[in-house]
């Protein structure tokens, strides 16, 4: 079992070894995004989330391989001489492959890339089976072989994701229904993976979709007192300072930023950089650009970058090490983060607070920062108000939505420039589980 704090996607959770005849959880390691038992009991195969990137580890502290994305389902074969495990090249995205190693870290095979790849099981030592998409149909099952080639299995009524595989072919699966749901001053979700990304003062919204209702890509929105309009296709990133136009990143080529109009008009490509984003935002002055982002062929590890536009000119800002939330002054530009260790980070000062908070919004007058304490994922979601120059921290205010059926994170808390409005983005989980065969 795993405990994360709410700060899984960043730091890992901590891992327990749970008797089975019951008794007291015992502590084994943090910072894991998963682990698996070898065959014989002894060793631990892990995913360790480190230094902005994600590790696979077998055993424990022998590192075979290594990107700036995240891993998921590690699993060791029946033999104990292969790992297999799914390989996202971008945070917080399902989008993947599975990968075949053999225990020198070299890889014997891969799939082909998933729009949604999520499930991985071993049926014997030369098949392994997972479930994913690469269209807008649901997620299925495929057995694949040594060399990655898979082939299609079995379908199911909505989507599926496998659980664990007998070596007589009887597959545990959970049928899943998924949705993101974003709420403003009401619902703004029209599909079914609805990602809020900012907004402003006048109540507009921009957010994203990226479910199976547009076949697991991504398309940007606008929600306004008009109603919902098509950007365009591409992850949102959030509102030019000008607020006219809304910065994009490419969903197929994340070297690429372009500029869409909100109200008609031709996208502007921005200048390659060289750099892979994981996320960018405009600085308020609207000559840079905060950018998490890595350099292909070197550490692969995540960090931020200031981006001067329109050249393109970059520069480092901070040390490696992956954040998932960032916040920028409308005053000076100082930028507020949650590092990769938990400490909500100024610039390069730590705030000196325990507990994991993630920023959120400045004060217009910049006095204060509103963060959300992450200590638990599910609502209702707690949001504080610090002020800078005492560091103290007092409750702000709580959010729950309406139905709470189901709903198991609150993935984000969006705050207006005036600290005014607010949008309220949330997962909910309805599951059932299978044993087919």
């Amino acid at each position: 079992m795993s405990r994360s704090g709410g700060t899984l996607p960043i730091a890992g959770g901590e891992l327990f070894k749970v008797p089975l005849s019951g008794g007291v959880p015992v502590a084994v390691e943090k910072g894991l995004m998963g682990a698996d038992w070898s065959p014989d009991g002894r060793e631990l195969a892990i995913v360790r989330a480190a230094s902005g990137r994600n590790t696979l580890e077998y055993p424990a502290g022998r590192v075979l391989h290594s990107t700036a994305g995240w891993l998921s389902h590690v699993r060791v074969s029946p033999d104990g001489q292969k790992l297999a495990v799914i390989d996202h090249p971008v945070r917080h995205d399902n989008a993947g492959a599975a990968r075949l190693m053999d225990l020198a870290g070299r890889t014997i095979a891969a799939t082909r890339p998933w729009t949604s790849v999520l499930g991985l099981a071993w049926r014997s030592n030369e098949e392994l089976w997972f479930s994913a998409t690469d269209s807008d149909a649901p997620a299925s099952l495929w057995p694949a072989d040594l060399a990655g080639e898979a082939r299609p299995l079995a379908q199911f009524p909505g989507s599926i994701r496998l659980r664990d595989v007998s070596p007589q072919g009887l597959a545990l699966v959970s049928r899943e229904h998924r949705r993101l749901e974003s709420i403003a001053a009401q619902p703004i979700s029209s599909l079914d993976w609805t990602r809020a990304v900012e907004i402003d003062n006048r109540g507009r919204v921009l957010f994203d979709e990226s479910g199976e209702a547009v076949a697991n890509r991504s398309v940007a929105f606008l929600a306004s007192g008009d109603g919902v309009a098509r950007l365009g296709e591409g992850i949102a990133m959030g509102f030019a300072p000008d607020g006219k136009s809304a910065l994009l990143l490419d969903y197929a080529d994340r070297t690429m930023l372009r500029l869409i109009p909100l109200e008609g008009g031709r996208a502007v490509d921005l200048p390659r950089t060289g750099l892979h984003y994981q996320w960018a935002r405009d600085f308020p002055d609207g000559h840079r650009l905060l950018a998490l982002a890595s350099e292909p062929g070197k550490n692969q590890a995540v960090r931020f970058w200031t981006v001067d536009l329109p050249g393109g000119e970059r520069r480092p800002l901070t040390e490696p090490g992956m954040v998932r939330h960032a916040a920028i002054s409308s005053r000076d530009g100082a930028v507020a983060y949650l590092a990769a260790d938990s400490r909500l980070m100024l610039n390069a000062r730590p705030l000196g607070h325990g507990e994991p908070l993630a920023p959120i919004q400045w004060s217009p007058d910049g006095r204060f920062l509103y963060v959300r304490h992450l200590a638990r994922s599910e609502p209702p979601a707690r949001v504080s108000r610090l002020e800078l120059a005492t560091s103290e921290l007092r409750p702000w205010r709580e959010f729950t939505p309406a139905d709470t059926a189901g709903v198991d994170y609150v993935t984000r808390i969006l705050l207006s420039p005036d600290c005014a409005r607010h949008v309220l983005t949330v997962r909910r989980v309805l599951s059932e589980l299978y044993l087919a065969s």
